[in-house]
């Protein structure tokens, strides 16, 4: 709570450090740590100088708030920072498989998808693709079944996840509008992503073209 000379004495470890603390004029000081989760993250320091003010007991408790506010904000950032890195690791490995993958939401919205997913979609870049309204995508070609009958919109394996299956899959033929038979042929398989509620969060599918 007071800072006396006899403490600046004690502290300087010579007598110009000495000569500098006094004209300083420290007066009070608080140092309180920066907690998150339960652990010390760092320390936070205050310090009265001209004002000559001295902390008291509710000071220290508006310290210690702001040091665990501060804790947390930083530890935070260190995790944010953590999951990007691993978020553009992760995104480097999926770009480079050669089967296509697209993240889907509960409203059918696309989340992610890999450059592979792109080409076998016919866009030029995954930007372009996610830029698109998921009706548009199917909209584009002619869908078959392996009888080469025209295949549901209904069937399609993320539907199917989001209507309760646990994993769905099957083997769908492409063509471009108005070519009237399969140009390619790919296995789907689609898989849930579960939320806290226990709930399907997203839908990850796998295209691999069997061609």
């Amino acid at each position: 709570a007071e800072i006396t000379d006899d403490m600046l004495v004690a502290s300087a470890r010579d007598e110009e450090e000495l000569a500098l603390a006094r004209q300083i004029g420290y007066s009070s000081a608080m140092v309180v740590p920066l907690v998150a989760r339960g652990r010390t993250v760092g320390v936070v320091s205050f310090v009265a100088t001209e004002s000559g003010k001295h902390y008291d007991e509710r000071d220290l408790a508006l310290a210690e708030e702001v040091g665990r506010r501060a804790g947390v904000a930083l530890d935070n950032a260190r995790l944010y920072r953590e999951v990007q890195r691993s978020r553009d690791q992760l995104d480097i490995i999926l770009q480079g498989v050669a089967d296509g993958i697209i993240v889907y939401a509960s409203d059918s919205r696309l989340l992610y998808a890999n450059e592979a997913a792109a080409q076998m979609t016919g866009y030029a870049s995954v930007q372009e693709m996610l830029a698109t309204q998921p009706l548009e995508i199917t909209a584009r070609y002619e869908l078959f079944d392996e009888q080469g009958q025209p295949f549901p919109h209904a069937h399609l394996t993320h539907r199917r996840v989001f209507a309760g299956e646990r994993e769905a899959q099957a083997v769908i033929g492409h063509s471009r509008a108005g070519i009237g038979q399969p140009e390619r042929w790919s296995l789907v398989k689609s898989r849930p992503v579960l939320g806290e509620s226990g709930k399907v969060a997203m839908v990850i599918t796998i295209i691999h073209d069997i061609t």
